[in-house]
């Protein structure tokens, strides 16, 4: 490393030979494999440009090649920034590919599945909320990510942005949920014994143990838990099936929405979806005439995604509507709000079944 700092030639095509492995496994891990041969020889530019800049620190204490396979991560992110002034797609792609690891391991953190269930409560799974961190970064043409002012590292900024934006969806996903009217009208610890079982999901026995050291009686805890079920089953009991056909239009066109059930099985959609029925049935006339109103592919993905059973997460409706799923994650939202739209000018304010 000496002779390669001091600018001897044949000691720096040592140093190239020494670590083109690792540099040109480096280029492959992110760009596709016709640009790759290139990207690692700008990635040796890169390790020799302003008097080997890059690699000067380098001490002994790590391996040579351990070294340069660090360099390599940030000089490639930087590589990954600069391409996004001038090809955007292209840029995303190299971005995807190289943050995509990291970006699933703070989804998997940050959301938990309930126990025994591989999607969330409101029908998600985790490469849903992978999808919804990437529709993010893309929003307005990558806005967030074009934001980093050269301060710090890319890569640490991007953890910081993924972090937030993870953060931001958790937050949006908790403050969608609401207690049901039957559980209202019961008493503070009822209310914080049902947040605590149907919510965060913690056993009884452990919410007993939970309660008693917060003060309580474990014996007001189980009547609050018994006062809890017995709200199920009396609901449970006196909430029909219900069942409902809408067709797309009067020409005789397949069912756009063949059939929405609303029967639930856990106590929280139980409850709520008693309190709902009403102003499902009141909206359900106008759903139909709304969706008329709506492009065809619109449609469709709406039908997928809320009103099949089970429903597709947009990754799965993507191919079938001959999208990539980069544009239907820009399209759906313009599609939920106009349908939205649609039913507020027929006096529907809110519709229970989509969760939009």
């Amino acid at each position: 490393m000496r002779s390669v700092l001091s600018g001897d030639e044949s000691a720096w095509n040592r140093f190239v030979i020494a670590t083109a492995d690792t540099v040109y496994c480096a280029a492959t891990s992110i760009f596709p494999a016709d640009q790759s041969e290139q990207e690692a020889l700008i990635l040796f530019q890169l390790l020799r440009a302003d008097d080997f800049a890059a690699i000067r620190p380098f001490d002994g204490r790590s391996s040579l090649n351990a070294f340069v396979a660090l360099k390599a991560v940030d000089l490639l992110s930087d590589r990954i920034m600069s391409r996004f002034p001038v090809d955007s797609e292209a840029a995303w792609m190299a971005f995807e590919r190289f943050f995509g690891p990291e970006i699933r391991r703070f989804v998997n953190c940050r959301f938990r599945l309930p126990p025994g269930s591989s999607v969330f409560e409101d029908g998600t799974t985790t490469d849903d909320k992978y999808q919804d961190v990437c529709e993010k970064l893309i929003e307005n043409d990558y806005s967030r990510i074009r934001k980093y002012d050269g301060k710090g590292s890319f890569t640490g900024y991007i953890r910081k942005l993924v972090r937030n934006l993870c953060e931001d969806l958790h937050r949006a996903m908790a403050g969608r949920r609401r207690l049901p009217e039957a559980v209202q009208r019961l008493g503070e610890l009822e209310q914080a014994v049902f947040k605590e079982i149907y919510w965060n999901n913690v056993a009884r026995d452990n919410a007993v143990l939970e309660f008693s050291a917060r003060g309580f009686s474990a014996d007001a805890v189980k009547q609050a838990i018994l006062t809890l079920e017995n709200a199920y089953r009396n609901t449970a009991a006196s909430a029909p099936k219900r069942h409902v056909s809408l067709d797309s239009d009067s020409k005789g066109q397949a069912s756009l929405i063949e059939e929405v059930s609303c029967e639930g099985s856990d106590p929280e959609s139980t409850l709520i979806r008693a309190q709902d029925d009403q102003a499902v049935e009141q909206a359900l006339s106008s759903l139909s005439i709304a969706l008329e109103r709506l492009p065809k592919k619109a449609q469709l993905y709406l039908k997928l995604r809320y009103f099949d059973e089970p429903p597709l997460a947009p990754r799965e409706i993507a191919p079938l509507l001959n999208m990539p799923v980069k544009s239907l994650y820009k399209e759906r939202e313009k599609w939920e709000k106009r349908l939205l739209h649609e039913l507020n000018s027929m006096g529907v304010e809110n519709f229970p079944v989509l969760s939009v």
